[in-house]
């Protein structure tokens, strides 16, 4: 005898509704995959940029120095080895942030380095310009 009540289902619609409700549309699954691609690209992003504050960045700061003086023996500045200067290594001779001419380091001591100008541009560095190099650049 069947059974017409329409709110009893059988044994074998309950386990097809049941089935067909739990599952998810494979649209559903790529906007998951998609979404937690852009939160793992940002979280490495993060991760990044706090590495870069905390630790300062990958690459050593310029080194600054000053022109103390100017002679016929050469450009007398105020960075030497104990600030990773080495012989023969080139600087940036600035004033006022504007580029003036190109050092090449002659002589170097701990606290202090005797440097050329290496276009033979004299005249152009006075005492106070400004001095800049990389540790990085080890020519």
């Amino acid at each position: 005898m069947a059974d017409f009540n329409p709110h009893v289902a059988s044994g074998a619609d309950q386990l097809q509704t049941s089935s067909h409700s739990a599952a998810i549309p494979a649209d559903s699954y790529t906007l998951l995959l998609v979404v937690g691609v852009i939160v793992l690209v940002i979280s490495l992003a993060g991760l990044a940029f706090f590495l870069v504050r905390y630790y300062g960045g990958l690459a050593p700061k310029p080194v600054i120095g000053k022109v103390t003086a100017v002679s016929e023996r050469g450009i007398r500045i105020d960075i030497g080895s104990q600030q990773g200067l080495t012989k023969g290594q080139t600087l940036l001779a600035l004033r006022r942030g504007a580029f003036l001419a190109d050092l090449s380091v002659q002589a170097v001591e701990p606290d202090a380095a005797t440097a050329s100008t290496v276009n033979n541009q004299t005249g152009i560095i006075v005492r106070g310009d400004t001095v800049i190099f990389s540790p990085l650049d080890r020519r």
